[in-house]
């Protein structure tokens, strides 16, 4: 009897794992400006004030957004796996 029931199940299978998996980022305001940070994610949410030249490092997942304001009417949208540090 096979464990596996065909490839299909398999890769499914590890897709989801990956979704899940943390990974680090990094993050550095490069502005001359106070930013807050929202990571957003289905179960997770933090907020942080970061410095300017301030940098942050962080855990998150595969499909996590960090929202980046710089003011109260302008911020960012950026996917975590853009800041995901290469080990």
């Amino acid at each position: 009897m096979s464990i596996l029931k065909d490839s299909h199940d398999f890769c499914a299978n590890s897709e989801v794992l990956e979704e899940k998996q943390l990974f680090f980022c990094f993050y550095k305001n490069n502005t001359p400006h106070i930013q807050v940070l929202r990571l957003l994610e289905a179960n997770e949410y933090w907020e942080r004030v970061i410095f300017p030249q301030e940098r942050l490092l962080f855990e998150a997942r595969q499909n996590s957004q960090l929202e980046v304001q710089m003011n109260s009417d302008l911020y960012d949208l950026v996917p975590c796996i853009h800041l995901k540090i290469n080990q």
